[in-house]
Formats: C-alpha cells, structure tokens, sequence
C-alpha cells in the first residue's frame, strides 16, 4: 500500500520505485514481531490462501486480547510489473510457489536440512495462546 516505494516488509532484493537496482535490506517479520510483543494469536496468509486466512481472521476477532492476522495481498501494477508478474495471477502463482508453511519450515529447521527461505513467505499460525487481556487485567470493560 505503498505506491510502489520499498517499505520494511518488501522482499530482499526485489525492485521498487525506491529501489530499482533491489532492496538491499533484509524485510521485517511483522507476524514474529507480534509474537515477541505477546500477542495471544499471530497468524500470516497471502491472498492465495483464502479458506486459511478466513478461518485465522475469524479465530482472531473471537480471541480475547490483541491478535494480528497479516495479509500479504498482491499489486501487480507497481511491485508486480517491476518484478515480472504485472499479471495478477502471475502474483497469485508467485505466492504458491514462495510460500512455505510455518510447521514445515520449523521442521527444516530442527531436522538441520539445508532450506533457504530466503524470498520465501512462511504462512500459517504463529501463535495461539490465552494470555489474560488488558480488560482482565485491570478490570476496564469492554465496549462491544
């Protein structure tokens, strides 16, 4: 949503008006930062995993405390047509073949197998937790 600058979620080494010869810096994980910062559910899709992200934007507005549901969405106009995929199911092919489940890529990562993520987008649930919220535990009510 940027108009086709770099932000800190944009892919190492992928073009953007800001940066035409690639982003040199490494991106943001915006879903492990909220889990570092106590979120009771974390969850990351991209627009091509559709069921999966209404089932996690559910799960979060039923969770009681903060929730961050992340949504990598596609925009062939600038990001896509700077990076080949100007078509939008170009995008959408791209986030199939990119993405990785969390559970597989923490298996790798335990079993020590050599998989280089970088450029990839490891989707799923991050966190899922009942840590008590600010509510109850400082006994302001809820507006609903």
């Amino acid at each position: 949503m940027t108009g086709g600058q770099a932000s800190i979620t944009t892919p190492h080494d992928f073009l953007s008006t800001t940066t035409p010869e690639g982003n040199k810096e490494y991106p943001f994980d915006l879903a492990e930062i909220a889990v570092a910062a106590g979120a009771n559910y974390v969850a990351r899709w991209t627009t091509r995993h559709v069921h999966e992200l209404t089932k996690s934007i559910k799960v979060a507005l039923q969770k009681k405390g903060f929730s961050f549901v992340e949504v990598v969405s596609q925009c062939p106009t600038n990001f896509g047509r700077r990076n080949k995929m100007a078509d939008p199911t170009q995008m959408l092919d791209w986030f199939k073949e990119a993405s990785i489940r969390r559970d597989k890529a923490r298996e790798a990562a335990v079993d020590h197998v050599d998989l280089n993520l970088a450029g990839q987008i490891t989707v799923g649930e991050f966190v899922e937790r009942n840590r008590e919220s600010y509510e109850e535990l400082t006994g302001v009510a809820r507006h609903e």
